[in-house]
C-alpha cells in the first residue's frame, strides 16, 4: 500500500509537472517578443555550445513559439531557433487585453501622463483639454448646464469658449471654426491638438513616426510669434497612381529639370506615387523610381481621380514672408481679400496644412464644405497679401500696407520659355526683370505697395499677368519691354497705353513715363502711342506699356547692357509715376 501511493503520487507529481510545462508552452505559444539587450544570439538548440543562427539587435520583434527550460523557441525572418528567456520582452494576454497608451505629449519640455490612448477624429487628434491648459497657465473652467469650457488667458487677455460636439468657437467674442469638434470622454474634455496653436500661440509639432505631440510657449504665456516655425500636418501620398496627360514625361533622379533623365512615359501611362518635392512627384514603375513634373499628370485614387494641395513651405525672401502650396493633380486655388482675412478655395481632395502664427499671420485654419475646402488666413493688423497662380503652385506674399495706399503692379515682359527677343548679346526677359525689381526698390522706398508679375525666370500667360493686377486692385499697371527689328537702325524709346480702360488716365500715365525716359537717357523719342496689346487693353487700371530701347540697335543695346544706365530706367519710370499721382 505504502508503495503503491508512493507510485501514485510520483505519478501525480509527473502528470502535475507534465501539465504545467504544456500550460507553459502553450501561454508562450505564438506570442510577439521584443528584443531588450543591444545584441542577442539566436542559437540552433537550447545551448549556449550550438550554432549561432542569427544575431538580432535591441527592438527586433519574434514570435515566440513554445519554450524549453530557460530559453524560447522562436522563429524571425524566417528563421526558427533559441534564445534566452531573459533577454525577451514577452508580451502575454494581459498585456495585450490593456490598451497601451503610445502617444506622447510634452508641454513646455515636460511629458504629461496620459490615463487613455487619444482618438483621432477627421484625421486630427484629439488631446485632454485641462491637463494642457493648465500647464501653458491657462485657467479652465466647466458649465456643465450649457457643456461648455471656459478658458482664460489672463497673460494674452484671451477668453475661448468652446461646446462639446460643436466646431464653432468663441475667441474673444469672434467665432472661430475648429478643425475637429471638442469630444467629452471618459470624463475628459478633449480638444484638435492644433487648437493650442491656432488660438493660444503656441509652437506645436506633431512627430507622426513617433506619435509625439511637443507644444511650446513663451515664458508667462507670452506667444509664439516673430520667428515661430510653421507647423505642418502631412498627407499620406502612398496608394496614389499618376496618368501622364503630355505625349511624352521624363522620369528624372531628382525633382528638378536639373537631374538626369532616366526613362520616359508615354501618354495615359499610369505610374505609382510615392511622394511629392514641391511641384514634383516622385514615382516608381517597372522597377525604375524617379521624379516626375506633376504639371502633366492626373492624380487617381482606387481608380477616383483626386486632386491634391502638398508641400506647403513658409519663407522669408527679401524681407517679404511667402508660403507657397504645391498643386497637385490639377488642383485648382481661388483667392479673395476680406476684412484682413484671406481666403483660400481649393477644389483639392487631400490637403497638407500649415498652422502658422508669427510676425505677419494670426492664425490659419481650414473649413470643409461639399464644394472643397475654404482656407482662412487672418493677417495682423498693418499686413495684407497678395496670391498668384504660377503653374503647379499657388504662393501667397504677405506684404506691409504702405502709407499712401497706392498699389503698383510690375510687369516684367515674357520669362521662362519665351525669352522675348535678343541682340548683340543681350535677352530681353533678363534685362527687362532686372529693372522691374530696380524699379520696385524705388517705389517702395517711396512708401509705394509693389507687386511684380514675376520676380524671377518664370513663364506666365498673358491672361494672368491681366488678372493679377485686376484682382489686387492695382492703381497703376506698367509692363516693360525692349524692342527689335530687321533694320539695326531702328532706335528709340516708346510708350503704349488703350482707351479700352481708363483710358485718359493711361494715356497721361504714358506721357509721364516717357518724357522722363526721354529726359534720362537721351534716347530717340518715338512718342506715346495707343495699341491693343492684351496686358493693356485688359487691366481696368490706368496701364502701360514701355518699349525701353532696340536691342538690335548697337547704341541703344549698350545702353541696356550696362547697370548704370539700367538705373537711370527705373529711375526715369519711377518719376514718371510720381508725377503721375502728384
Amino acid at each position: 500500500m505504502r508503495q503503491f501511493i508512493r507510485y501514485g503520487f510520483g505519478l501525480f507529481l509527473f502528470i502535475l509537472l507534465a501539465t504545467n510545462f504544456q500550460a507553459i508552452t502553450a501561454q508562450a505559444k505564438n506570442l510577439e517578443g521584443i528584443v531588450t539587450v543591444d545584441q542577442l544570439n539566436v542559437r540552433s538548440s537550447d545551448s549556449t555550445n550550438s550554432n549561432i543562427v542569427i544575431i538580432l539587435k535591441k527592438g527586433d520583434k519574434v514570435v515566440v513559439k513554445g519554450t524549453k527550460g530557460d530559453w524560447y523557441r522562436i522563429t524571425v525572418q524566417a528563421k526558427e531557433g533559441f534564445v534566452s528567456k531573459q533577454y525577451i520582452e514577452v508580451t502575454t494576454a494581459k498585456t495585450k487585453a490593456s490598451k497601451k497608451i503610445e502617444t506622447i505629449i510634452n508641454v513646455n519640455g515636460k511629458q504629461l501622463e496620459l490615463e487613455f490612448e487619444p482618438p483621432m477624429e477627421n484625421n486630427r487628434i484629439l488631446v485632454p483639454f485641462r491637463a494642457i491648459g493648465e500647464s501653458m497657465g491657462i485657467d479652465v473652467t466647466w458649465n456643465q448646464a450649457k457643456q461648455q469650457i471656459i478658458a482664460i488667458d489672463q497673460n494674452a487677455n484671451k477668453q475661448v469658449i468652446f461646446t462639446i460636439d460643436e466646431v464653432n468657437a468663441l475667441v474673444n467674442g469672434e467665432t472661430f471654426k475648429l478643425g475637429a469638434a471638442p469630444k467629452l470622454t471618459e470624463k475628459r474634455t478633449l480638444l484638435p491638438l492644433r487648437f493650442f496653436s491656432e488660438t493660444f500661440g503656441a509652437k506645436v509639432k506633431w512627430d507622426q513616426a513617433n506619435r509625439t505631440a511637443n507644444i511650446d510657449r513663451g515664458v508667462n504665456g507670452e506667444e509664439v510669434t516673430e520667428g515661430a516655425d510653421p507647423v505642418v500636418n502631412p498627407i499620406e501620398l502612398t496608394g496614389l497612381q499618376a496618368k501622364v496627360t503630355a505625349g511624352t514625361l521624363n522620369i528624372r533622379t531628382g525633382p528638378s529639370t536639373n537631374g538626369t533623365i532616366i526613362a520616359k512615359l508615354l501618354k495615359d501611362q499610369t505610374v505609382d506615387v510615392i511622394s511629392s518635392t514641391n511641384e514634383w512627384l516622385k514615382v516608381s514603375t517597372e522597377g525604375v523610381e524617379g521624379y516626375i513634373s506633376s504639371a502633366y499628370v492626373e492624380i487617381y485614387q482606387a481608380d477616383k481621380r483626386i486632386r491634391v494641395l502638398a508641400s506647403p513651405v513658409f519663407e522669408t525672401q527679401k524681407g517679404q514672408s511667402l508660403l507657397t502650396w504645391s498643386k497637385l493633380g490639377g488642383t485648382t486655388v481661388q483667392s479673395k481679400l476680406v476684412d484682413n482675412v484671406l481666403q483660400l478655395t481649393t477644389d483639392a481632395n487631400l490637403i497638407e496644412e500649415i498652422f502658422l502664427v508669427n510676425n505677419v499671420v494670426k492664425r490659419i485654419s481650414y473649413e470643409r464644405t461639399k464644394h472643397g475646402t475654404v482656407i482662412n488666413i487672418k493677417l495682423k493688423d498693418g499686413y495684407t497679401a497678395l496670391t498668384q497662380n504660377k503653374g503647379a503652385a499657388t504662393s501667397i506674399t504677405f506684404l506691409k500696407k504702405s502709407k499712401s495706399g497706392k498699389v503698383i503692379v510690375l510687369d516684367a515682359g515674357h520669362g521662362g520659355k519665351d525669352p522675348g527677343t535678343n541682340g548683340n548679346g543681350l535677352d530681353e526677359k533678363e534685362i527687362v526683370l532686372d529693372v522691374s525689381q530696380r524699379l520696385q526698390k524705388l517705389l517702395e522706398d517711396a512708401d509705394f505697395t509693389v507687386l511684380l508679375t514675376r520676380d524671377d525666370d518664370t513663364f506666365i500667360k498673358l491672361g494672368e499677368r491681366v488678372e493679377f493686377a485686376n484682382k489686387n486692385n492695382a492703381d497703376a499697371f506698367i509692363s516693360i519691354h525692349v524692342n527689335s527689328a530687321a533694320s539695326t537702325s531702328a532706335n528709340g524709346t516708346e510708350t503704349y497705353w488703350n482707351k479700352n480702360y481708363s483710358g485718359e488716365d493711361s494715356k497721361k500715365l504714358a506721357e509721364e513715363i516717357q518724357a522722363k525716359l526721354i529726359e534720362k537717357l537721351k534716347t530717340f523719342n518715338r512718342g506715346v502711342k495707343e495699341a491693343n496689346f492684351q496686358v493693356i487693353k485688359y487691366t481696368e487700371m490706368p496701364s502701360v506699356l514701355v518699349e525701353l530701347g532696340f536691342v538690335s540697335n548697337k547704341k541703344d543695346a549698350d545702353l541696356l547692357a550696362k547697370d548704370e544706365f539700367r538705373e537711370k530706367y527705373a529711375q526715369a519710370i519711377f518719376e514718371g509715376i510720381e508725377s503721375f499721382f502728384e
